[in-house]
């Protein structure tokens, strides 16, 4: 995806919104609290990512996250085994 870890582990089915029929991820960073200006994370969502988010049970919530109570090191391998798991 290009994104830290803490952003993976934080995203949540409201951050992914539809512009002119393409899917994209839009939310700000992590590390926006840590900063004055309002960096925003804003990618087109790519074939495989989408296959792994079709492996990963959407919350019903849309505000609760799709991992929650996992640290970075949880979520890198998770993230290291989804990639293995649809391939690329």
């Amino acid at each position: 995806t290009g994104i830290e870890a803490m952003d993976i582990a934080d995203l949540r089915p409201k951050h992914f919104k539809k512009i002119k029929d393409q899917e994209w991820l839009v939310k700000e960073r992590h590390k926006t609290m840590l900063t004055q200006n309002r960096p925003v994370i804003k990618i087109p969502v790519l074939p495989v990512f989408r296959k792994i988010l079709d492996e990963v049970p959407t919350p019903l919530d849309k505000n609760a996250p799709y991992f929650p109570n996992m640290d970075n090191g949880c979520i890198n391998r998770a993230i290291g085994r989804w990639f293995d798991r649809v391939g690329d």
